[in-house]
């Protein structure tokens, strides 16, 4: 992936450098080219989103961004990876859609190609592979065509500037790509887990049960209890035995288990109560086929819905055999734990197993009729709704608020789970948070980028950096500004509002979780004082565990009770304590405050390893009102509680104001446009006005700020006018007197050689010369060619006058230079080449036929005149088409140039360099091709030659060929 990106990045940087092949300018090389892109943005999009998917569905990592405090490390290492794909994704729809735009200059002609693409990807899609429906609309394909075009118009008319509302609107686009492709994917990952959850439910054995039954038979037999009651049986102690067993070997997972005890001699006679039906119905079931999980366990005849387990345990002394130990366990495969401290969690049990009941609502079906059902969600009493097919898992739908899938291992039994489902709310959030990760990534991108090209360069200090970054955001717009400042005020808000929320409902849930555990604690106190300590003594030791406990389960809590002296009597959990995690006495603060101070209730935090929980005590009092014991309540799942709570806190806060952020930079975006709106308005006029134009005034209804700007500038080109008018007409009638003299300037050179003429044939006349009629004809031809020349000034201006009526036409501007051409290759020592590099015989432009034809004799004579000293004049006349729907004519000569003094006046009408000429000619050009919508420019270098550039909108323009 990050070699994916580098490349892509590589080549967006160099990609002014690119160079495309001369088949690409071609109509059918155009086309292939343009599918080939589109082609290969769809699969490098496919293939970033097949890894994602792979990457969500095939893994453990949890990838639900609704859950942001429940993502891990690998979770953000996969979500900057998604970021950086987006990211070389990013660069490649830029680099290939400036590419585009080389080859289809026209955006409206690219835009119904793209059209086109599309609908024949959607046709195709339709009638080879998927059925086009509402349910598999590619929505995704939509929005991915869509963020092209919008690259597209942005690479096109800004050109690379950094605009905001095109970054945000990219970046929401690729967040709603991305949303919608990972709710796909969460979904499909729900609907295997609920495959895998219908699966361990319809599991014949419990999983976790037989990995703990493999240590449970080597140890219990070993139990020093056990062997002193086999050895000393009595009836008294078979309870305390069973109770001993239960609490030392059965707690934790296995105490999801029923659990029953029967004890027998060498002979098989029953000890004390234990029941003879039972070692017979042991026998039968093995006979009958149970089916052995461990070296002592059974499975007995388990059904979807419960397990049953029994074990024959020998238990023997130094070798000896003392007696047989059966068990037998059984219990509801849906059935929750009781609270367990996450300390005594057994490293061979899958936790995912037993905390599926917390995750959906299923229900069993036998022979079509409700068994059991557990959840928030109620299901049918009869399966006649179901569809009856077998060993399938089978997708349901949607209903009331759940997802359901059903599956039937035979055609008697039906198991359907049910899971919440994803409210739309969560969604929108997901959208933000993906939309804030791409933001914040794309943030830090610029800033990196930017500190790269800053340390690199050669003049590195700390002073050029701060002046680069004051740069940097004076080149910020004032729209912008306005955003970021309306986003970063009320995130600020949002954050500082957000963390005394946080800091406030924390500590409030702290001090319930307290109360409710003090009110507990006291609550049982008074009750075991109303049944125990009234019967008797308290200090029965062991005689009163079984009704301890009886309480104990029937509030589902743990309980601790210690001697007056702090001295551990009994634990519901007495595996702590075996283990010595914590001390059998009491907490000194807690027994300092109830012993001593008389305290009737006190809560206390402990922690045990990195387990941190609290523990609420109360005094047990006998009638003196003396403290005879103390009880503790240790919440174990204290921490747990208080995590999933905040977690939930955080959660909602975080999708709340990701939520809040994206709708406040929509709306920031939204009222800083109208905000500077008029200011837009302003300078676009303002880039509009010229003077000698009319300039549109500004209207605007309100007397505010804006108003009073706008009043000045219409004030302002008001006055312009006024100026432009006056000075237009000075300079009119400057040239006017100019083009007076000129006038008569060039009318005054012919009348000259007239009037000496007329005087010298008047002089032969009186004089009678016999030369007169040979002087009168030779004075008549001279006469003539001064009358043509006074024709041809009259002429010239003439034309310059009427040069504002252009017609402009579809010509052949290859045909207007090939006749052009042609008047002046006859020269001797002329010779003019033209090189053709557009490819195409015909060369249609808009222009005016007649003005091109006397432009192109214009420049052609000049080059010629211009090289008149030297040997030969050499003329090469370059023709190629330009990116920009203009087609460039280059006219190079080898004269002498244009010297520095000349340059600046080169283009006036009546300059010229020459000895003889009206100075139009230029002037006459530029005005032509003006005219035309086009430019005029030179290059010159005297003593080499000058080279004029003309540019002239193109009809079906093409590309340069390279």
């Amino acid at each position: 992936m990050i070699a994916f990106t580098w490349f892509t990045g590589y080549l967006f940087a160099f990609r002014n450098q690119l160079k495309i092949p001369a088949f690409g300018y071609t109509k059918a090389g155009s086309f292939v080219l343009l599918l080939l892109f589109g082609l290969f943005i769809y699969l490098v999009s496919l293939g970033i989103t097949n890894v994602f998917a792979g990457l969500v569905t095939n893994s453990d990592i949890n990838f639900d961004v609704t859950n942001i405090l429940n993502l891990n490390i690998y979770s953000w290492i996969g979500i900057i990876a998604l970021c950086l794909s987006i990211m070389s994704l990013l660069l490649l729809i830029d680099l290939l859609v400036t590419l585009a735009h080389a080859i289809v200059p026209n955006p409206r002609r690219l835009l119904f190609i793209g059209i086109a693409f599309i609908l024949c990807a959607g046709i195709i899609r339709s009638v080879f592979f998927v059925k086009l429906s509402l349910d598999n609309f590619p929505v995704t394909f939509i929005l991915l065509f869509v963020l092209i075009g919008l690259r597209g118009w942005y690479v096109k008319k800004w050109e690379g500037q950094f605009d905001l509302a095109i970054f945000i609107s990219t970046l929401l686009l690729l967040a709603a790509i991305t949303a919608i492709k990972h709710d796909q994917f969460q979904r499909y990952k729900k609907e295997e887990a609920q495959k895998l959850a219908i699966f361990r439910m319809g599991a014949p054995d419990d999983g976790n049960a037989i990995a703990l039954f493999h240590d449970l038979e080597k140890e219990i037999v070993k139990d020093p209890v056990l062997i002193e009651y086999f050895e000393w049986p009595e009836a008294e102690n078979r309870d305390l035995l069973n109770e001993h067993l239960k609490r030392t070997y059965l707690s934790g997972y296995l105490s999801k288990y029923e659990f029953v005890a029967n004890e027998y001699d060498t002979n098989w006679i029953p000890i004390g109560e234990s029941s003879v039906s039972k070692l017979e119905s042991y026998r039968n079931k093995v006979i009958s086929g149970a089916i052995k999980v461990s070296e002592n366990f059974y499975r007995g005849n388990s059904r979807f819905g419960n397990f049953e387990y029994f074990a024959q345990l020998p238990v023997e002394k130094d070798g000896n055999l003392l007696g047989i130990l059966l068990i037998e366990l059984q219990n509801r495969s849906f059935s929750q734990l009781a609270a367990y401290p996450d300390i005594l969690i057994d490293s061979r049990i899958d936790q995912r197993q037993t905390e599926l009941v917390t995750q959906y609502s299923f229900a069993f079906y036998r022979d079509g009729t409700l068994v059991s059902q557990y959840g928030d969600y109620v299901y049918p009493l009869s399966s006649e709704a179901y569809p009856p097919d077998q060993r399938k898992y089978i997708p349901l739908g949607n209903e009331g608020g759940f997802d359901h899938m059903m599956y039937r291992p035979n055609s008697r039994t039906l198991i359907v789970v049910s899971q919440p489902q994803q409210s739309s709310w969560k969604q929108l959030a997901a959208l933000s948070f993906i939309f804030l990760v791409f933001l914040l990534f794309a943030i830090l991108a610029f800033i990196s980028r930017w500190l790269v090209l800053t340390l690199n360069s050669n003049d590195f200090s700390l002073r050029n950096l701060r002046w680069s970054f004051l740069i940097l955001t004076n080149r910020v717009l004032y729209s912008t500004r306005i955003q970021t400042f309306m986003v970063a005020a009320v995130v600020f808000t949002l954050i500082v509002a957000g963390i005394i929320t946080f800091f406030s409902i924390s500590s409030q849930f702290r001090k319930q979780q307290e109360s409710a555990v003090l009110k507990y604690v006291v609550d049982i106190a008074g009750r075991l004082e109303s049944k125990i300590l009234k019967e008797a003594n308290v200090n029965r030791e062991i005689s009163t565990d079984e009704q301890f406990n009886t309480i104990a389960e029937s509030i589902a809590s743990d309980l601790n009770l210690y001697g007056i002296d702090g001295q551990l009597t009994y634990s519901t959990q007495p595996r702590i304590y075996d283990l010595r995690l914590v001390s059998r006495y009491i907490n000194p603060k807690a027994w300092l405050h109830l012993a001593r101070q008389q305290r009737s209730e006190f809560i206390q935090h402990e922690q045990i390893g990195n387990l941190n929980f609290i523990a609420a005590y109360a005094p047990i009092r006998n009638d003196a009102y003396e403290p005879v014991a103390f009880l503790s309540l240790p919440h174990y799942s204290y921490q747990k509680e208080f995590e999933q709570n905040i977690g939930l806190l955080l959660n909602t806060l975080v999708n709340i104001y990701a939520l809040v952020i994206l709708v406040l930079g929509l709306f920031a975006v939204f009222v800083a446009n109208k905000i500077t709106a008029p200011l837009a308005l302003v300078q676009r006029s303002l880039a509009k006005t010229s003077i000698g134009k009319q300039n549109e005034p500004i209207f605007w209804k309100r007397h505010d700020e804006i108003g009073s700007l706008i009043k000045e500038y219409n004030l302002m080109i008001a006055a312009l006018e006024q100026s432009a008018n006056t000075i237009m007409r000075s300079e009119r009638e400057s040239a006017w007197r100019e083009m007076a003299k000129q006038v008569a300037h060039e009318i005054k050179n012919p009348l000259t050689p007239l009037k000496l003429g007329i005087q010298q044939l008047e002089r032969s006349w009186k004089e009678k010369d016999p030369r007169f009629d040979e002087r009168f004809a030779r004075f008549s031809e001279s006469f003539i060619e001064q009358i043509d020349s006074l024709s041809l000034i009259a002429s010239e201006f003439s034309e310059f006058a009427r040069m504002p009526d252009t017609q402009l036409k579809e010509v052949d501007v290859l045909d207007i230079i090939n006749k052009t051409v042609e008047v002046f290759s006859n020269n001797i020592g002329v010779k003019i080449q033209i090189f053709n590099r557009c490819g195409d015989p015909e060369i249609k432009i808009q222009g005016d036929r007649d003005q091109l034809l006397r432009s192109f004799n214009n420049l052609i004579k000049n080059s010629i005149e211009a090289a008149i000293t030297k040997r030969k004049c050499l003329i090469d006349i370059h023709i190629n088409y330009e990116s920009d729907n203009y087609v460039s004519i280059a006219i190079e000569d080898n004269g002498h140039g244009i010297s520095p003094e000349a340059r600046e006046k080169l283009f006036q009408p009546n300059f010229t360099t020459k000895s003889s000429g009206t100075g139009l000619g230029l002037a006459f050009v530029k005005q032509a091709v003006e005219g035309m919508g086009g430019s005029i420019q030179y290059e010159t270098y005297v003593g080499k030659g000058t080279t004029f550039f003309i540019r002239i909108p193109a009809v079906g323009v093409k590309q340069p060929l390279t």
